[in-house]
């Protein structure tokens, strides 16, 4: 009997043993969810979109011409083809031209003689030039050949300046100058509002005759500007400090469409950097960038849109080298 309760005593010692040592469930397999399994694949990296840089048109291909140089410099000082301004210049009589012709300003009337036929500095189409009696002297205006509109008037005669040097001058034409200066303007322009107004300069208008007393002269300037540059549609009126006109002068008036469009081609051509290595190659050992000057988008008589401009350096002596040049 003791043997058979000591074997008992064994047995049940056995299965607390057993019991005590089992392995404790954790809260996802008592809950019946399975444990995830690590992955011994690698984690391959996302895929990073990539974007290349955006290659950047080439300018289109310009050429340079050479126009007219300062202190004897010349055309094959810069090894460039040279653009001649004869076309420009050059005067004929036209058959077409009225012998007489007749502006009216301010309400009075101006009947001129005609005189002779030229383009004009920076213009496409040519102009009839006339000249009336102006004060006892003959004064001009210009008429465009195919148009007949006013192109320019001038006043600025000996005889009609010493005249008007014994007016006194308007009171406040300080104030009102710019208004009375777009009062001409509009004889020429209608859509004043797209053009950008520089100015007033101020200089005597008497200072070309002696002993005549002197009297202020206001210049101002109306013009349409393309990629920050002047072009030749634009006007000038210069009246005097009694506020009567002394010059309407325009270039090509309503030309901007024209010079915008096919003068996109010019667009972000740097002008300094252009010229550089053109000025490297004619003048050796140049250490200074050109200095760019009178930047202007114009027509030649070619009725070809071209970029105007002037170059210059300053060499070691202190001379001055460069001139005129033409893109087109």
């Amino acid at each position: 009997m003791k043997r058979v309760l000591n074997i008992l005593v064994i047995l049940f010692v056995l299965l607390c043993a057993f019991g005590c040592t089992k392995k404790p469930l954790d809260n996802a397999e008592a809950n019946g969810t399975e444990l995830p399994i690590a992955s011994t694949t690698p984690t391959e990296e996302p895929t990073q979109a990539t974007t290349e840089a955006p290659t950047e048109e080439p300018l289109p291909e310009v050429e340079c011409y050479f126009i007219s140089g300062v202190n004897e410099v010349t055309a094959l000082d810069f090894n460039l083809p040279k653009w001649s301004i004869t076309e420009w210049s050059k005067m004929w009589e036209s058959e077409e031209a009225p012998e007489e012709f007749s502006v009216v300003i301010n309400g009075k009337e101006y009947v001129g003689t005609y005189q002779d036929t030229t383009y004009g500095y920076y213009r496409s189409s040519p102009i009839h030039t006339y000249y009336f009696d102006n004060a006892g002297m003959d004064s001009p205006f210009s008429i465009d050949a195919s148009s007949l509109e006013l192109i320019h008037i001038g006043f600025s005669n000996r005889s009609f300046i010493t005249e008007e040097s014994m007016l006194p001058d308007l009171e406040g034409i300080e104030e009102t100058a710019e208004s009375i200066a777009r009062g001409y303007a509009l004889i020429l322009i209608d859509n004043l509002e797209d053009y950008e107004m520089i100015g007033p300069e101020i200089t005597d208008a008497a200072s070309r005759y002696e002993n005549v007393a002197s009297f202020n002269k206001y210049v101002f300037e109306f013009v349409r500007t393309l990629n920050g540059e002047k072009t030749t549609d634009y006007l000038e009126v210069h009246i005097d400090s009694k506020g009567n006109l002394l010059r309407l002068s325009s270039h090509e008036l309503g030309v901007y469409d024209r010079l915008a469009e096919e003068g996109a081609k010019f667009e972000g051509i740097d002008l300094v950097a252009y010229m550089r290595p053109i000025f490297d190659e004619a003048y050796k050992g140049n250490t200074s960038d050109p200095e760019i000057r009178n930047v202007l988008y114009a027509l030649t008589p070619d009725n070809e849109v071209v970029l105007m401009f002037e170059a210059y350096i300053t060499l070691s002596d202190g001379m001055a080298a460069g001139g005129s040049f033409m893109l087109k």
